[in-house]
């Protein structure tokens, strides 16, 4: 903790990972098939813990979610996740629009994420994800979720991804999102 805290306004979120798509490693390291679900889990629940903490920053405007995994458990299931926990308060934003590999089809938020393949594009693999936070829309800090102050006097549309709200089909013990502001 740190009294500057509530100065930062703009985070890169680059956690620990599998490293599945570092090439240079993969030779080094545990195959992709033998990564299991468990070890997955464990990786994508600290990952959204910690996507999580950086979207409470209080002036926090934009985040980027990077890994350099293959997995879309650590990637658009981690993103989702999160969107469907902090969408009130947060959005994804295309992230470098003229790439023109996208995050997988499947996901509702696959289109505004990159994926980087190490067989397409002759580099290591990585996702990313950017995240706004909502015009208009801030947490106060030390606020609980549900305690939004809405500012937006604007009606300009935004090219922004928000989740329907479609309910997990997983009911594991996941981490909390709507903790208290730091």
């Amino acid at each position: 903790k740190g009294s500057d805290l509530g100065t930062i306004t703009h985070v890169m979120v680059d956690p620990s990972c599998s490293g599945s798509g570092i090439v240079s490693r993969l030779d080094n390291l545990l195959a992709v098939s033998d990564y299991t679900a468990k070890r997955k889990e464990q990786l994508a629940n600290f990952q959204k813990k910690i996507l999580c903490h950086a979207l409470s920053f209080s002036n926090a405007q934009r985040v980027v979610y990077s890994t350099c995994s293959l997995f879309e458990e650590e990637n658009e299931q981690v993103v989702e996740f999160v969107l469907q926990e902090m969408g009130h308060i947060w959005e994804l934003h295309k992230a470098l629009p003229n790439w023109k590999h996208r995050g997988l089809a499947k996901y509702e938020v696959g289109d505004s994420c990159i994926r980087a393949s190490p067989t397409e594009d002759e580099t290591n693999g990585f996702f990313v994800a950017r995240f706004h936070r909502k015009q208009g829309v801030m947490q106060e800090p030390n606020a609980h979720e549900g305690d939004l102050v809405d500012t937006n006097t604007s009606t300009k549309e935004d090219s922004a991804v928000v989740l329907t709200g479609k309910k997990r089909k997983n009911t594991q013990k996941l981490p909390k999102c709507t903790k208290k502001q730091k």
